[in-house]
């Protein structure tokens, strides 16, 4: 069902009260913003996440941390992270013999949504063990008392009658009209494997006015709250019908334009190279861009977006026009010479399709007959892909491919399908430099618009 047009008188108004030095929501080039999203933490298959955040200035920083379930979006966890000055903050997760934990690296306070409490070395349960996670700079920063605090006392504040649990503002100081920023990056790491690769967060700025500071288990804030104006890579501004910010968001996340994305593929059996594709959708826990429709797949119920319907505009992974070039990594290939190139090409392009497509909020799809790099090969998330029209990639001798996500288009919205992610490529006993260099790498690069 399309949502209704709703509030179009308000939101022309809207429009006409905004000005130049409105805050308008948009995506940052250089990776600093009030808001970052990290598109996949994993603690499954042997992979942990190692998420890292750096603020700016980092002189007494409060930030919330959500971790969001990758099959449907929704809320799991939410932690207060206090830091004191000179502080960055880092955490692993991980699994253990009770499930997925957030185990803290650096940093000396963080206040889970029930309470609990710890720095360097603490654990906390967290529920999932695929998903993402949402970090908010709070606007005001702590005062030079509460520079001087511990953890308890932070905690202390919390508590039934506590001085925050009555005005969480109390004793924190304006930013000086000037946000503080956060930067932010994960490292994918599996040690049986020998593997590490970091990627860096998708940063948002001027998401509001000001991000208050709440407790942990408070559902504010979230991209909800964004001012309901997006600024466009052209700098133009752009207002929903709605005059909702959660579609302003989604409009700054969207690929513009063409609905498309694109990635490599890469894949080559004597050295074990293979591919996998992360496709996150960052608002899928957002009633907005929650989708009611239901699938039974391989006899498991799935709520899925729209891409899983077959439509005119059918949706998938298709190969676009462009051959690239092949780089050997050993195993007999020519190794790092550019004039080298796989002598496939397609005319016309054929279409195809991942089955049963992306029906969760972290979708993994990989390539070829290879197992997946990053979910284990009989794991729902193991989507597929196994040929180009008639052709099996197994038959290939090794290949370098570009292909196109397609992205939906949401049904009675203002736009395309919100998308985050990045391509993950591990290359096993490869050899580089000449055959001198014998190892295991990983490579982390994200998705492009088309």
């Amino acid at each position: 069902m399309s949502r209704p047009r709703r509030r179009h008188l308000f939101a022309s108004l809207v429009l006409l009260t905004f000005t130049a030095t409105a805050f308008t929501v948009e995506r940052s080039p250089d990776g600093r913003g009030e808001v970052l999203l990290f598109p996949l933490v994993i603690a499954d298959n042997g992979w942990d996440t190692y998420l890292n955040l750096r603020t700016d200035p980092a002189d007494g920083q409060i930030v919330r941390l959500r971790f969001l379930e990758g099959r449907d979006g929704a809320v799991v966890n939410a932690f207060n992270v206090y830091l004191l000055p000179g502080e960055n903050w880092g955490a692993a997760v991980t699994q253990s013999g009770s499930g997925t934990l957030l185990r803290i690296a650096e940093g000396s306070c963080v206040i889970a949504d029930n309470g609990t409490r710890g720095g360097a070395g603490a654990e906390f349960p967290l529920d999932l063990d695929i998903g993402m996670v949402e970090a908010y700079v709070i606007s005001g920063r702590l005062d030079e008392g509460l520079r001087q605090s511990n953890c308890t006392q932070f905690a202390q504040r919390w508590n039934p009658g506590g001085v925050w649990d009555a005005n969480p503002q109390l004793n924190l100081e304006a930013a000086s009209g000037v946000q503080t920023q956060l930067a932010g990056f994960l490292s994918l790491v599996n040690v049986e494997k020998g593997l590490s690769a970091d990627l860096a967060a998708t940063a948002l700025r001027n998401l509001n006015e000001g991000i208050a500071h709440t407790a942990p288990g408070d559902p504010s804030p979230n991209l909800a709250e964004a001012s309901p104006v997006a600024v466009l890579p052209d700098g133009s501004e752009w207002l929903p019908e709605s005059g909702e910010g959660i579609d302003a968001v989604a409009k700054v996340l969207s690929p513009i334009e063409t609905g498309a994305i694109s990635n490599e593929v890469t894949t080559l059996n004597s050295v074990g190279a293979s591919t996998d594709w992360v496709v996150t959708f960052p608002l899928a826990g957002y009633s907005e861009y929650r989708s009611p429709r239901e699938a039974e797949i391989d006899g498991k119920r799935r709520t899925c977006s729209s891409s899983y319907q077959r439509t005119d505009n059918q949706d998938g992974l298709r190969t676009t026009h462009e051959e690239l070039p092949w780089y050997g990594w050993g195993g007999g290939e020519t190794t790092g010479r550019p004039e080298a190139y796989m002598p496939v090409d397609y005319d016309p392009v054929p279409f195809f399709y991942v089955e049963p497509f992306l029906c969760f909020s972290v979708n993994v799809v990989s390539f070829g007959d290879m197992p997946p790099v990053l979910v284990a090969s009989d794991s729902d998330r193991a989507d597929r892909l196994t040929q180009i029209d008639s052709v099996s990639l197994s038959d290939l001798p090794g290949w370098h491919f570009r292909y196109t996500f397609i992205g939906a288009v949401l049904p009675g919205s203002d736009g395309l399908m919100p998308v985050i992610a990045f391509r993950a490529t591990q290359f096993i006993n490869s050899t580089l430099e000449g055959g001198t260099v014998r190892a295991n790498y990983l490579f982390l690069r994200p998705h492009e618009a088309r």
